[in-house]
C-alpha cells in the first residue's frame, strides 16, 4: 500500500495542528506559538479554537473542556 502525496500533506498538516494544540493546552499563547512556528497569530488562534470547538461539540456531557485553555470569558 502506498500513500499519496495528498495523504502525506494532510498527515503533515494534522501533525502541525496537533503540535499547535498541544502547545496551547500547555499554556502557550497563540502569539508565542506563532513566533516559534513561523505562522500568523490569527492562523494559530483559528486552528486551535476550531479544534477545541469541534471537540466540545462532539463530546456532550463529557468534561473535555478541562483539557483546554479557558475561553475569552475564563470558562474551560
Amino acid at each position: 500500500m502506498t500513500i499519496s502525496k495528498a495523504e502525506l500533506r494532510s498527515r503533515a498538516a494534522d501533525k502541525k495542528d496537533l503540535r499547535w494544540l498541544q502547545k496551547r493546552c500547555a499554556g502557550q499563547s497563540p502569539k508565542q506559538i506563532a513566533k516559534e512556528e513561523g505562522a500568523s497569530f490569527h492562523t494559530i488562534s483559528k486552528v486551535t479554537n476550531d479544534i477545541r470547538k469541534a471537540d466540545l461539540a462532539h463530546s456532550p456531557g463529557a468534561n473535555v473542556a478541562a483539557a483546554y485553555w479557558p475561553d475569552g470569558r475564563g470558562v474551560r
